[in-house]
């Protein structure tokens, strides 16, 4: 066993020797202070896969994914390991499509290769290729475990990786240990953004005793650097951070009644909250009734939640959001109605005006006509 940093940094036991970025990455700041398993290192300098082949349950979630609908494991792995050349979407889209002429493992174990060639990792169990005929879907998760063990959050694509990475908000690498374990470790991080920053930064934060400053939203201009303005009426709850860089979600993702209108609205016609949420998230790019009738039409086909939870991703991206209560898709795929309305309320909670669209939110942002976060007050740090 060698401990000591190579082409590839490596993990000690007995604690964070060096992070195993992404290619392309910057290096990142020192390490952080958990603990996780030796990446081993051969004679021939390769290094042994973090999780086996067969190892498929390791993570539950992308196993279920994976086995009923694999172009979108590989559509992510795809965009990762491209280093976002290639598209997630178009990716798994042409995947799809190969897999009715069963030629499909032949185009994913060409990822699999350039995988193995960026991080060095042995040809294990065999030829890339056979892995793939053989094992297509253990190596699909294979490979999606062994990108996200390495930091990267695999449903917000390569951009917004790079982007997290260039302000410093990694991941912790999370192999052999679940989420759980990893909030239990870091529990005394748990602060609110509150009591751990009292200087505005990029996303300025609400205390519960006073007002610090407000949560714009991602393209809005920076307010004027005139005196802070007199601490509200109301007090809000914290916004509190994970060891990662990671937020909390605002509200859970069953609190539906906490905006009985919008509740009621999702519940009898989800496509309009779906259309406001699309253009808030797309910057105006996307247009309400436009997202809002194709988000309609593809309810017909039972796609829709594949649609949506795009938009839950950029969300996510935007704001730095955990993936919980689990990934992405599966959130869409079996709470559809729920995610759709937590991510109404995460936005309105963060000062956007959801029926006026984005234009009008900036304008009102230009002229210092902001909305106060409305976040329930039965909320806990």
């Amino acid at each position: 066993m060698n401990l000591s940093h190579s082409g590839r940094e490596i993990y000690g036991a007995d604690g964070h020797v060096g992070h195993a970025t992404a290619p392309g990455f910057p290096n990142p700041s020192p390490a952080p202070p958990y603990a996780t398993p030796y990446v081993v290192q051969y004679p021939d300098g390769t290094i042994r896969w973090s999780t086996g082949l067969c190892h498929c349950t390791d993570d539950p979630a992308n196993c279920l994914i994976t086995c009923c609908c694999p172009c979108i494991t590989f559509g992510q792995i795809a965009e990762i390991v491209s280093k976002g050349s290639s598209n997630c979407a178009v990716s798994g889209t042409l995947y799809a499509l190969l897999c009715f002429t069963g030629l499909s493992c032949l185009y994913s174990c060409a990822y699999r290769s350039r995988l193995r060639a960026e991080y060095d990792l042995e040809e294990s169990p065999c030829a890339d290729c056979l892995v793939h005929f053989c094992c297509e879907g253990c190596s699909l998760c294979q490979e999606y475990r062994e990108l996200k063990n390495r930091g990267l959050d695999m449903g917000i694509g390569w951009e917004a990786n790079v982007d997290r990475q260039r302000r410093g908000l990694t991941l912790p690498p999370v192999v052999g240990a679940t989420k759980q374990d990893l909030e239990a470790g870091i529990a005394d991080q748990l602060i609110s953004v509150a009591e751990m920053n009292h200087s505005h930064s990029e996303h300025e934060v609400y205390g519960a005793d006073r007002h610090v400053g407000h949560a714009s939203a991602p393209g809005f201009p920076n307010p004027s650097p005139a005196a802070p303005p007199p601490a509200p009426a109301y007090a809000a709850p914290y916004f509190v951070q994970f060891g990662g860089g990671t937020r909390r979600w605002s509200t859970g993702l069953c609190h539906c009644c906490d905006d009985a209108a919008n509740c009621l609205i999702t519940c009898c016609c989800p496509c309009i909250t779906f259309g406001q949420i699309a253009e808030i998230v797309s910057k105006g790019s996307s247009n309400c009734a436009v997202s809002g009738a194709l988000y309609a039409l593809l309810c017909l086909t039972g796609l829709a939640c594949l649609y949506s939870c795009a938009y839950r991703s950029r969300m996510r991206a935007q704001y730095d959001l955990e993936d919980a209560p689990c990934v992405d898709c599966l959130v869409h795929v079996f709470c559809e109605g729920c995610s759709l309305c937590q991510e109404y309320r995460e936005l309105k909670n963060r000062g956007f005006d959801m029926g006026i669209g984005w234009e009008a939110n900036v304008d009102r942002q230009r002229r210092g006509i902001t909305l106060p976060p409305v976040v329930a007050q039965g909320m806990t740090r």
